[in-house]
């Protein structure tokens, strides 16, 4: 069993050399892969809300769970793709920073660059699959969206905060976790521990509200609306907290 884990000051060394690595991308490919890891994370909250908002009778232990179960599918893609997720990216830059190898300055302009492109990923991934009818086009679906918006941008601004908190941790102990494997399936079998934790738990990830709250306010279009949800209210009471 320990020759397929890393020690460790291996995974350390690892978290090292990824922001070293990260630091000296060309912006360009801090753009596109930026972009591609919002639309990971996006696909893994579509798949989550789809199949979960077509269970209305469900337990909501059972819900939690299928919507924790389905979503890490985003973080998978992002480390197999190498692409640049800004709440893994936390990590990878802050060990660098503590190890000497990357600036404060570095730290600061990946992670604002990398937030900005996982943005983008998200709305272009909104834009094609959910104008493209792949979910919302059921009232228990709709239902479910406007239910999931609401219990992220109506809570105080303190609670989001905390509860992001507790989010960020968990996607960089999964990202911890998966590099320790010396395997593609130890690594990803380990990561989704963490990620369906924080999923089932209903924790705030920055990077996966940047879809599903819009995601919701786009299908609830033709009911209304989603009463409470607006541009502003997300941005304000969501999004910047949970940054």
């Amino acid at each position: 069993i320990r020759t397929k884990m890393n020690a460790p000051s291996e995974v350390y060394a690892a978290f090292v050399s990824a922001a070293e690595t990260k630091s000296r991308r060309p912006l360009g490919v801090v753009i596109v892969q930026s972009i591609k890891a919002g639309m990971f994370v996006s696909l893994g909250g579509m798949l989550s809300s789809f199949v979960v908002g077509n269970m209305p009778s469900a337990d909501v232990g059972v819900k939690k769970f299928t919507f924790g179960a389905l979503f890490p599918v985003g973080l998978m893609l992002v480390l197999a793709f190498g692409t640049e997720l800004f709440t893994s990216n936390c990590a990878y830059f802050t060990v660098g920073w503590l190890a000497k190898r990357t600036t404060l300055g570095q730290l600061g302009k990946n992670l604002s660059i990398v937030w900005l492109g996982n943005f983008a990923g998200s709305i272009i991934f909104l834009a094609v699959f959910g104008k493209g009818g792949h979910i919302g086009d059921d009232a228990n679906t709709t239902a479910f969206l406007c239910t999931l918006a609401q219990g992220k941008v109506l809570p105080s601004w303190d609670t989001v905060f905390f509860k992001a908190i507790g989010a960020n941790w968990l996607v960089c102990l999964a990202v911890w976790i998966a590099y320790s494997s010396r395997t593609s399936e130890g690594r990803y079998f380990s990561l989704w521990w963490p990620i369906m934790t924080f999923a089932a738990f209903g924790m705030e990830h920055s990077i996966a509200n940047q879809f599903l709250v819009p995601m919701a306010m786009l299908t609830n279009e033709k009911n209304g609306g989603c009463a409470g949800i607006d541009t502003g209210a997300f941005l304000w009471r969501n999004l910047i907290p949970a940054t």
